[in-house]
């Protein structure tokens, strides 16, 4: 188990890096595209693992929501914002590529969510998906299925992160 969350450690490192575009550590393969994303519909692959440029926007459009709010901007409007901008950008990437990583270890220690684990997450997920508005959606160009699957993983590197720093 320690091996595995000193891998996650590194995986989630080398996804950090923005200008990485592939790299492979022992038998894991990590790949990020690094050109013009609207060519691509992954951000990055982690094994057999893709992360969407959709699943991307939804966690982006989430990180604007919230640094909007607490710094009284609106990063969808104002221009005076780029650094701003970049830095949402790289904590929204940061944080998937971390519920990514956590979600494969997860999966290699055989844990999954249960089935009243799954209901919780889908009810919030519907719930969120009903609080988008219509720029939002446009944004994110999401389905209720991919909201489904965002709150499913998140769910999952919840419960993993619960399970190592029980005893903590």
């Amino acid at each position: 188990m320690k091996k595995n969350r000193i891998a996650v450690f590194f995986l989630t490192a080398c996804l950090a890096v923005t200008q990485l575009s592939g790299c492979r550590i022992k038998d894991t393969e990590i790949r990020l595209e690094t050109s013009n994303l609207k060519s691509y519909r992954n951000v990055f692959q982690i094994n057999d693992y893709k992360c969407s440029v959709r699943t991307a926007k939804l966690y982006l459009c989430n990180y604007r929501n919230l640094y909007g709010k607490v710094y009284g901007m609106d990063l969808w409007k104002e221009s005076e914002t780029e650094s701003l901008e970049n830095y949402v950008k790289d904590v929204a990437i940061q944080e998937l590529s971390r519920i990514v990583c956590m979600d494969l270890l997860a999966k290699d220690e055989g844990m999954s969510l249960s089935e009243e684990e799954q209901k919780k997450a889908g009810q919030a997920a519907e719930e969120y998906y009903q609080s988008l508005n219509e720029a939002e959606r446009s944004f994110m160009d999401v389905r209720k299925k991919d909201v489904q699957k965002a709150y499913e993983e998140y769910a999952l590197a919840d419960k993993l992160y619960e399970t190592l720093t029980e005893d903590t």
